[in-house]
Order: C-alpha cells, then structure tokens, then sequence
C-alpha cells in the first residue's frame, strides 16, 4: 500500500521549467541521460536522494571511463639517462663482485671443511666403537704393529679396510697422485715453489681416494709410532687448489682425535709440559709451517678460529 502512495505522489509531481536558464535538449533519455547532463539539469535535493542504485553506477562508470589511463601524459626516461644508469650499475658490480664472489667461496669451503672434520671423527669413533677399545694402538690400525715405516701389506690393508668400510669410496688411486688429486697445488699465500711436493708426497704406505661427497683424501702412516697421517682436499680438483684453504693436512691421533700435527693426546691432556699447550703448538705450526707455504701448520689454526677463515 506505501508503494503504490508513492507512486502517486511521483506521478503527480510537476516539475516548473526555468524561464532564465533555457535549457538544451537531452542527448540521453531517461535518467542516464540527466546525470550525464547534470551541469544543465541539476536534479532537485530530494530526486537525488531518492535515485536508485543503477542510476549511480551508470554514472560511476562513465565518469571513471578506463579512455582516462591512455589520455593522461606518460613520463619517461631518455635512452641518455638509460645508458648512465647502466654504466654506473656496471661500475659497482665490477668493484664488488668479486669480493662477494671471494667470500661465497670461503664460506663454503668453512662449511665442507667442517663438514668432513665431523665425517671422519665419527668413522673413526665408530671403529674404536666397533673394536671395544678407546686406544687405537690397542687395533690393526694402529702404527706400532708394524715395521719402521709402515710399508707391510699389512699396514696398508689396515688403512683400506678402515676407509672402505667407514667412508663412502667412489674411487681408489693407489700411487699416482695425479688420477685423484689436482696436478698442482699452491701455498697458503699463493705461491707454488713448496707446496708442490705435496703432489710427490705418496709412499708404499698411503692411498689416495675419492669420497662419495666430492672430497679427496690420502690416508697412510708416515712411520710406526707415528698418528695417522691424512691430507684432504675438501672440493676434488676444482679450485682454488691451495693449501689452508681447500687442501688440509690432519692427523688422526690414538685416541681418536683429528688435530693438528703434534697436538699429542698427552699435549691435550696438559700431561707434556715440555711440549707447551695445544694453542701454542698449533700457533707455531702455522706461523711457521702454513705461512711459509708449506702444507702443514694450517688445519691448527682453522680449528683455533672455530672452523673459520680469518685471512
């Protein structure tokens, strides 16, 4: 019933034309038309407030037409500004990446060093484990058992059975160097003239082989009472190729420990006063061994600064 009031009282409300504004004829019929006329027939208060929802959308959409995105003036860079800028980005790039280059390689060889340090400490905790003892002298792979320098077939299968059975082997060497390692190999500062006996360095007593994890490593003893020794090169053949960074040499002593060359079990323990503290041999070592280019000395001093590069 309040509907259709409504609509009567629409209906017969009339609507007086101004005399001192003539008005232009519509270009649309229909509401459409008024609110695209609205500067030459303003609605009255009450007729807007009552338009419906289709009216304002109609209205909406022509007044947001999407035409505006491709009148409005576009700014944009000249090809001169263009070139500059890509000059300029070149230049930086230039300076700085190689030192992020540098960096990423450090970081990794940190992270594989470590990686392998942890590997073979527990290949060789799990053969103790396996032999019920905590003193690898007490074992077949201990250096005592053999003669003055380790050559019997006996001390070289001791070494091979621990590797194969321990380590993950994808491939053994035997003698040649070469077939594993790199060709070459420079000092801890870069130079060649004594790290390249490293490559000469293989005797009747060590073998050389290629781990599952891309890692290359020559395990042997260099004479009976001596520790294990053991070279690794973390990374195979790619570079750099350079002692204290890719290429380490450790030694496995008979408690099962991997540390640096003459950091004894007994050092460790603060029982060889004589021989001074762990810190101060592996300083030395690497002062003078590692930084006059030699193979040794380095590995102490990386495990002094917590499996990092600190040069």
């Amino acid at each position: 019933m309040r509907f259709k009031n409504m609509l009567k009282i629409f209906s017969n409300t009339e609507v007086q034309e101004d005399k001192t504004h003539p008005t232009p004829p519509l270009k649309r019929e229909g509401v459409l038309g008024v609110l695209n006329n609205a500067e030459h027939y303003p609605l009255p208060q009450g007729a807007r407030e009552n338009a419906s929802c289709a009216e304002h959308t109609e209205k909406h959409l022509f007044t947001y037409s999407p035409i505006h995105l491709f009148t409005f003036k576009k700014v944009a860079f000249t090809l001169a500004e263009v070139l500059i800028t890509l000059a300029i980005i070149g230049v930086v790039a230039a300076m700085t990446m190689p030192t992020l280059i540098q960096n990423h390689q450090k970081r990794s060889l940190e992270v594989a060093t470590q990686r392998f340090y942890s590997m073979m400490s527990q290949a060789v905790k799990q053969y103790m484990a396996d032999e019920g003892v905590d003193d690898l002298r007490n074992t077949a792979l201990s250096s005592d058992n053999y003669d003055e320098y380790c050559e019997s077939p006996e001390a070289i299968a001791s070494i091979r059975n621990f590797v194969t059975k321990y380590l993950k082997v994808v491939e053994e060497c035997d003698y040649d160097a070469n077939n594993c390692f790199a060709p070459k190999y420079k000092g801890w500062d870069g130079s060649d003239e004594q790290s390249s006996g490293f490559v000469d360095y293989v005797d009747d007593s060590r073998r050389d082989y290629v781990l599952a994890d891309g890692s290359i490593i020559r395990i042997g003893y260099y004479a009976s009472g001596c520790p294990i020794d053991l070279f690794v090169d973390i990374n195979g053949k790619k570079g750099p190729n350079r002692v204290g960074y890719d290429l380490w040499y450790m030694s496995i002593f008979y408690d099962g420990v991997i540390d640096e060359s003459g950091v004894l079990p007994e050092v460790r323990r603060g029982e060889a006063p004589g021989w001074g503290t762990p810190q101060g041999i592996r300083q030395w070592r690497f002062e003078n061994d590692c930084q006059r280019g030699t193979y040794g000395g380095c590995f102490g001093h990386f495990l002094e600064n917590n499996f990092k590069f600190d040069y």
